[in-house]
């Protein structure tokens, strides 16, 4: 089943840390456009904004601050300096595109740690000679040039410092002004996206105990299940059908499973030992199975997860049962049962039970026969997960829409 990408509907841009990006800065031409190198993506907390240190064209300016990275290494169209110690943060709105190549993970590191000299965060500055090229040196290294620490004092370099670092702040009143637009698109976006789900029973809050109306408990209508005859039987063959869940054999397994539920109603080792299956199997069929027997001896068990029904209307009315349990992994598993909501015992020939994908697509679809109680369907999603279950009966279709 498809999964629901919110990423989809949302316009922000995802940059990772070391990836150069263009900026989309309407007065800059594009022979001028400036660039950025990621220092951090959007937060969780706030994915409006990023932080970023600012690459110049203006290689005149090299010094020990203002390294130079050739286009071999950013794989732009042309040499730019990394301004290590120019660093601001940025709304996301401000990124054009991503451009020439992510750097390494020990060009970044480097870059960031003669920026923390320069702000006094660190007081060691890495090695000049032994990681960065020097203008007419045959040993590469990383691949980035420099010089000497002395002449990164030079009038004219901090004239450039000053207006580069002017330029960064002139973008606050852009980002201000940006910020708000993307503040206004995601608080839209998620309008939608809760309008999306209202229009969906939303499974995951039924562990809330959040229900929509329609839905009624299992205890409030009549199932009409199928419940086996018990017969009397000792608690050493409950003790010796116990024994048999831990069989590697699954047909011996299940057998024994269905066998409890029969024979077994209030004997605590086996509630706790369908219980244990319960909880740790990752089979789809055992787990159901597990759920039924312990139903049928221990009915208020809280392992059992949650289980709701509504009646539809098809020509004749029929109780659709919906059972949501939380599986070992972080996966939810969900039985679909249709019940004949009227006397008599079997449900009407060729009425169909249709898993659908969220475009309407059918992936699994079940069938009753003429001697059939009931049909079910068994599967299984993780969160945001959406999907559609349609009833059909001789062309007429209820289709229910679900979101986990």
């Amino acid at each position: 089943m498809p999964i629901l990408d919110r990423s989809a509907y949302s316009p922000i841009p995802q940059p990772l840390p070391g990836e150069i990006w263009e900026l989309n800065i309407e007065e800059e031409s594009q022979a001028s456009k400036r660039h950025i190198a990621i220092v951090r993506e959007p937060q969780s907390d706030n994915p409006l904004v990023f932080s970023a240190m600012l690459l110049s064209t203006k290689v005149g300016y090299l010094s020990n601050i203002d390294i130079l990275i050739p286009v071999a290494i950013s794989g732009l169209d042309r040499d730019i300096l990394a301004e290590t110690w120019n660093v601001g943060v940025l709304p996301v709105d401000l990124l054009s595109r991503r451009v020439g190549n992510r750097l390494s993970r020990e060009i970044y590191d480097l870059l960031l740690s003669i920026g923390d000299v320069n702000r006094g965060i660190s007081v060691d500055l890495p090695s000049m000679t032994s990681i960065l090229k020097k203008r007419g040196s045959a040993n590469e290294k990383l691949g980035l040039r420099t010089v000497d620490r002395a002449n990164s004092s030079s009038q004219a370099i901090n004239n450039f410092h000053q207006q580069e670092n002017l330029w960064l702040q002139s973008l606050n009143p852009i980002a201000i002004a940006n910020t708000e637009k993307l503040v206004r698109q995601a608080i839209e976006i998620e309008r939608e996206f809760i309008t999306f789900s209202q229009v969906r029973t939303c499974l995951s809050q039924w562990f809330q105990d959040i229900i929509e109306p329609e839905w009624q408990s299992l205890k409030s209508i009549d199932r009409r299940l199928a419940i086996p005859t018990r017969s009397l039987t000792l608690d050493d063959e409950i003790t010796e059908i116990i024994a048999l869940l831990k069989s590697t054999d699954t047909q011996i397994l299940r057998q024994s499973i269905e066998h409890l539920g029969k024979i077994a109603e209030g004997n605590e080792r086996a509630i706790q030992s369908l219980a244990a299956i319960v909880n740790t199997t990752p089979s789809d069929e055992t787990l159901w199975l597990a759920v039924a027997s312990l139903r049928q001896i221990a009915p208020e068990h809280p392992n059992l997860g949650i289980s709701q029904s509504k009646s539809i209307d098809l020509g004749t009315t029929i109780d659709f049962v919906v059972n949501i349990i939380p599986k070992a992994t972080d996966r939810v598993g969900i039985l679909f049962q249709v019940y004949s909501a009227h006397s008599q015992t079997y449900l009407p020939a060729n009425l169909k039970l249709i898993l659908q994908d969220e475009i309407g697509n059918n992936l699994k679809e079940i069938t009753a026969r003429s001697n059939n109680t009931s049909i079910q369907l068994k599967i299984s999603g993780i969160a945001n997960e959406v999907f559609s279950i349609c009833l059909e009966l001789d062309g007429i279709q209820s289709i229910v829409d679900f979101v986990i």
